[in-house]
């Protein structure tokens, strides 16, 4: 790891007590412009959300708002289920959103697709960027406000979907995750994000983020908090040594 990758890690709990969890769940409230222009504004309102420590996988529970409904997401499928009971799934969804136009809806496995790898990757971080096939370099510091975050870009491996395959972490002078520089490529029209970490809180050790809002960035890399395309509100985050996924 670079000096700043292993700074990030250890402010966030550690490898080693990361590497020791095996699920994380969360309660989690999600809403935002973004899921209102693709049609589905309710689909993450209130759900229950279940991510893999280990690869990327997730299921959400009491989708749309229907207990009885789960969406399950891994790289090459989603699925939605009613009980036990499969009823509609989708295999290659990245090639499906790609497909779409800005202006056309989603369906809810689209958006299962974006909710599902995305809320991985953000509940994963820092600690995935150690892991083969990750490639992270610090890059020049960025001035927020009177602070000055240190900077890491990440290159996914194209094993792990991701917004973009290169994006940008704000770490502060403590090393923790305060904001996140992508697009979302699979809308297929690149508008840049900033998507701003707040609320950290230690959770059997492990440091995570309750309050994030994703907002548009502007030519100069300055944010416009007027605008905003997602926000994610957490409570109730377990970590669990073993599957329940």
């Amino acid at each position: 790891m670079n000096d700043l990758l292993d700074m990030a890690v250890e402010a966030h709990g550690g490898i080693d007590r990361w590497d020791r969890a095996r699920s994380l769940t969360v309660d989690a409230q999600i809403s935002g412009s973004l899921f209102e222009l693709k049609g589905q504004p309710d689909i993450f309102k209130q759900v229950e959300v279940e991510i893999s420590c280990t690869d990327p996988y997730t299921v959400y529970r009491s989708l749309g708002g229907a207990k009885e409904r789960h969406g399950s997401f891994e790289p090459g499928r989603v699925a939605i289920f009613h009980g036990e009971e499969l009823q509609e799934e989708l295999i290659n969804p990245r090639a499906a959103l790609h497909a779409l136009s800005l202006a056309e809806p989603w369906q809810e496995l689209h958006a299962l697709y974006f909710g599902g790898y995305a809320i991985w990757h953000y509940l994963a971080a820092p600690f995935v960027f150690t892991r083969q096939g990750f490639q992270a370099e610090e890059i020049a510091p960025w001035n927020e406000g009177d602070e000055i975050w240190r900077r890491l870009e990440v290159t996914f491996p194209k094993s792990v979907p991701s917004n973009c395959p290169t994006q940008t972490y704000h770490f502060d002078q403590n090393g923790l995750l305060r904001r996140m520089d992508y697009h979302v490529e699979i809308l297929n029209v690149e508008i840049p994000v900033a998507h701003y970490c707040d609320d950290h809180r230690s959770v059997d050790g492990i440091i995570v983020p309750h309050r994030r809002r994703a907002v548009p960035r502007r030519n100069d890399g300055t944010a416009d908090f007027g605008a905003l395309y997602v926000g994610i509100d957490l409570q109730n985050v377990v970590i669990q040594t073993a599957f329940s996924l």
